[in-house]
């Protein structure tokens, strides 16, 4: 008696889990495809170093990158694909990106990498900060940007 219980506690549990986490990805999706524009900036000893700014309504990818003093040494700009786009929204919404906490930070590690990610939507924008610390999924997101960089 007791385990049949149990079992079915459990069962509801793992319900309630999967419907939890399938209504977070079913919004994170309608979010993501609401992006408008979606900018990466890698940071150290708080300078900016790298830049990546994506604009789903021109179409457009801009690369920066900078040295220690501030200073612009490269910058590219070219169109990204439907595909691309596609494939980055998609990232973004399976890494959970538009629920993703306003930061996070490791107070253990002294030296180490800084990001930040702003994302303006059709009414809203959402900025992210992390340093030496990152959201569960976020290498997914960020191996998608980094794709798409490199062919540029």
């Amino acid at each position: 008696m007791r385990r049949t219980k149990l079992k079915r506690v459990i069962i509801r549990v793992l319900l309630l889990f999967i419907a939890f986490y399938l209504l977070s990805l079913i919004f994170c999706t309608v979010m993501a495809f609401q992006m408008r524009t979606l900018n990466y900036s890698s940071m150290g000893w708080g300078v900016v170093l790298a830049e990546y700014k994506f604009d789903f309504v021109d179409n457009l990818v801009e690369v920066n990158y900078y040295d220690y003093d501030g200073r612009l040494i490269t910058h590219k700009e070219d169109s990204f694909s439907e595909e691309q786009q596609m494939n980055l929204r998609l990232a973004c919404a399976i890494s959970f990106m538009p629920i993703w906490r306003d930061d996070y930070y490791n107070p253990a590690i002294s030296d180490g990498d800084q990001w930040c990610v702003l994302v303006s939507y059709d009414k809203k924008e959402n900025r992210t900060y992390g340093s030496n610390s990152y959201p569960l999924l976020y290498c997914g997101a960020y191996n998608m940007i980094r794709s798409i960089v490199d062919t540029i």
